[in-house]
């Protein structure tokens, strides 16, 4: 089966959606994660193996694929939909494993809010969680005894358009060993269409896996991953400023190069933006009066 709860599952909109499910099922492929309306997406997929009974539920985080009320696309992220469904799983099988799409790109450590919510759903009754989305391999670990492994890192994905660092290439594949009450797992590291190779090896694995290791033992020092994500926060700060600032590429290079860059950044904008992403209710309506406005006009 297949996972398809991502990014880009809608990017072709409903057409591209309807002819992925169709060529799944033709194919004998079972899939989670995404579906022709919201219904279908938010659906958790049974199976019973050897004797083990499984749910899996697979979201990912919000993005333009998730699917709503109007068309069909990812299965998104919602704490408290997520919990019903993990709740209602626990009640008919052994174990919920749970496919997340989600994380910030080229870091390799969960961010406050993904290793609060992550930890939340181990909590809650699931079983294992295994995220992807980084590009990069992520750290992992095992937390009150369920297995979380917040990025795989890329699988099968050629750089050919341009060359791409090191980490780009490396990535892990995830072993679970399930008995009815039991889960363990093996982890596999490989690297994956370097030097314009098609191919994945794992010649490097041990290497690889001192490295993933390395990266993990952070997650117990809950100081040194505030001082990683404040350290990225700082690298993707003008971006995100420059995006709500409203300016283009090359304006924010020509005032970056005359040093007005920050000039153009309002304060008091800042601050009404910051309180309509943060506070729940303003976030609620901000979301309702852009996406209607979005859907509504044909400008630019």
């Amino acid at each position: 089966m297949v996972t398809l709860a991502n990014n880009h599952i809608y990017d072709y909109g409903q057409t591209g959606l309807l002819d992925t499910l169709m060529t799944l099922h033709e194919s004998g492929l079972a899939y989670v994660g995404a579906g022709n309306d919201l219904p279908q997406a938010q659906t958790t997929f049974y199976i019973t193996v050897n004797g083990v009974r499984l749910a899996i539920i697979n979201v990912a985080e919000v993005e333009f694929s998730c699917a709503n009320s109007s068309h069909g696309g990812a299965h998104a992220m919602d704490l408290i939909g997520d919990l019903r469904r993990i709740r209602e799983a626990r009640d008919h099988v052994d174990h919920v494993l749970m496919i997340i799409h989600g994380g910030h790109e080229y870091y390799h450590y969960p961010s406050p809010g993904m290793l609060t919510r992550y930890r939340f759903y181990a909590e809650s009754g699931v079983s294992a969680i295994i995220a992807h989305h980084t590009h990069c391999m992520g750290a992992y670990e095992i937390y009150k005894g369920v297995p979380i492994f917040y990025s795989l890192g890329n699988f099968f994905f050629p750089a050919i358009h341009k060359a791409y660092p090191p980490l780009w290439h490396e990535g892990y594949a995830v072993l679970l060993r399930l008995t009815r009450r039991h889960v363990g797992f093996d982890i596999m590291p490989y690297e994956q269409c370097k030097d314009g190779a098609f191919v994945i090896d794992g010649t490097r694995s041990d290497i690889l896996l001192e490295e993933l290791q390395s990266i993990s033992k952070l997650l117990s020092d809950a100081g040194q991953i505030d001082v990683e994500w404040r350290e990225f926060t700082s690298r993707r700060a003008e971006c995100y400023l420059t995006r709500i600032a409203g300016l283009g590429q090359w304006p924010t290079r020509i005032l970056r190069k005359m040093g007005g860059l920050r000039f153009m950044y309002r304060r008091r904008q800042l601050n009404a933006v910051r309180q309509m992403i943060r506070c729940e209710a303003h976030r609620e309506v901000a979301c309702a009066v852009l996406s209607d406005y979005l859907d509504h006009t044909g400008t630019g």
